[in-house]
């Protein structure tokens, strides 16, 4: 790296850097939620509600493959923010190579398997499915989320050193770009080729195109992140992301993508069109968590390197003031999706829309319950509070899972809606909250090695 460390600008200077990276942020959700209102009516037309489950299954496969590696994101991104309060740039290079090797490779092996999977099992006759027909668009759909996979943990390595030299606006801005590619590629390649393997094939190329412009991002913002494969100057990193530290950050990982798995565990319960029911409701109620999730998640290189710093009093008063607007904000927005709901998706997707009001009183519930819990969360992920957050969020997985398998029968798609708010209200809300006050207590210093 070529530049200087930026722990020491102050107050001022960091909630600049937040308000940009906040600002981009919520641009790139603008963008998505845009992107996705147009692009979902025109896979309906086009590829028809059993194809796009299908999607919608595939999509949640891809955000779980991770798993292997999950651990990898919050172990690296300490020990990056640790580099970076220090200024040691060759420890920075270090971790990111050793990040990006793993990461790389992991993506490799499972886009590897994709393909293996999708002419040997689907267009092999050897997976059942609902239409013969669709074997060869689904096997070709596979075969670009393989590639799609590997360019995005490509990218994703780039997102995470820049998020962590507080260039989260500059990653957030390559999202954006990313978003908006697939968006002006997709629509008129689905008019040409209506498709299944055409919204996957879209999405490769957005991000390939993204991928090079992230090259020219960051060389432009004047830093230098070093490349090759990991040499023995890199065993100490290996030795901690194995260690502890990274076997905790692996677990909650591991929770975190099974709590966000609601469309694949409905498509295992209920097939293809209980999936896309269930999108229908949540799609747009996800989104409103996505974007205020993430104005939580951009605090967290903010915490890390004030716990690196033991700048204690700093981070809790920050932690405080992020606490009295992001609660209002759960409030309002999961009580407006519950009242408005159903006429927002109505709008959305005409006949098509689900029209039991339950589900949508059900959906806002949620969006309190996730944001509420979501800064709690990140505080403890920051400051590797591992063990009290991966015992809040295992009896969160646990209860919503196990209830989810109870209530299929009775009421379908909306288990996970239902057994989220269950969960919560028999205590994991309350045990969130205190997560942040005995956080706030006892963090301070460099995590041990």
């Amino acid at each position: 790296m070529t530049e200087e460390p930026g722990t020491g600008r102050g107050a001022a200077h960091d909630r600049s850097d937040y308000i940009g990276a906040a600002a981009a942020g919520l641009s790139y959700n603008a963008v998505n939620v845009v992107s996705q209102l147009a692009v979902v009516p025109i896979y309906l037309h086009a590829i028809g509600s059993y194809a796009f489950g299908v999607l919608a299954i595939l999509m949640q496969v891809t955000m779980y493959a991770p798993i292997a590696v999950k651990w990898m994101s919050g172990s690296s991104e300490r020990l990056l923010g640790e580099a970076f309060v220090r200024g040691d740039w060759q420890g920075f290079g270090e971790v990111l190579r050793v990040t990006r090797l793993i990461y790389v490779g992991h993506a490799v092996v499972v886009a590897a398997g994709m393909v293996l999977f999708a002419y040997v099992g689907v267009a092999g006759g050897m997976v059942p499915l609902a239409r013969l027909a669709d074997r060869h668009d689904i096997a070709l759909a596979l075969t670009f989320t393989g590639a799609y996979y590997v360019l995005l943990y490509d990218l994703h390595v780039i997102r995470i050193a820049l998020n962590m030299c507080k260039r989260q606006a500059v990653g957030n801005g390559l999202q954006i770009l990313m978003v908006a590619l697939f968006t002006c590629l997709v629509i008129p390649w689905l008019h040409l080729e209506p498709h299944l393997w055409v919204i996957m094939a879209s999405w490769t190329a957005a991000v390939g195109i993204t991928r090079i412009a992230a090259d020219i991002c960051v060389r432009r913002s004047g830093l230098v992140f070093q490349s090759g494969l990991p040499g023995r100057a890199c065993r100490p990193v290996f030795a901690r992301l194995l260690g502890p530290m990274g076997w905790g950050y692996m677990l909650y990982g591991l929770l975190l993508l099974t709590l966000q798995s609601d469309t694949l565990i409905v498509g295992w319960l209920g097939g293809a069109l209980a999936a896309a029911a269930f999108v229908m409701v949540w799609k747009v109620a996800d989104n409103v968590v996505q974007i205020l999730w993430r104005l939580a998640d951009y605090l967290a290189p903010y915490l890390m390197h004030m716990d690196a710093a033991d700048s204690t009093d700093r981070m809790r008063h920050l932690v405080a003031r992020a606490r009295r607007w992001l609660i209002p904000f759960a409030i309002v927005s999961g009580a407006a999706y519950a009242a408005f709901g159903r006429t927002i998706v109505r709008l959305w997707l005409g006949n098509r829309a689900p029209v039991n009001p339950v589900g949508y009183w059900l959906a806002g519930a949620a969006v309190f319950w996730l944001v509420a819990a979501r800064l709690p969360a990140v505080v403890a992920f920051s400051t590797v509070r591992l063990r009290p957050l991966n015992l809040v969020a295992g009896a969160e997985v646990g209860g919503k899972l196990l209830l989810t398998v109870l209530l299929f029968k009775s009421i379908g798609y909306l288990a996970p809606l239902a057994a989220l708010s269950i969960v919560h209200i028999c205590g994991v809300a309350f045990a969130y909250q205190r997560l942040t006050a005995q956080t706030a207590q006892q963090s301070g210093g460099m995590a041990p090695a």
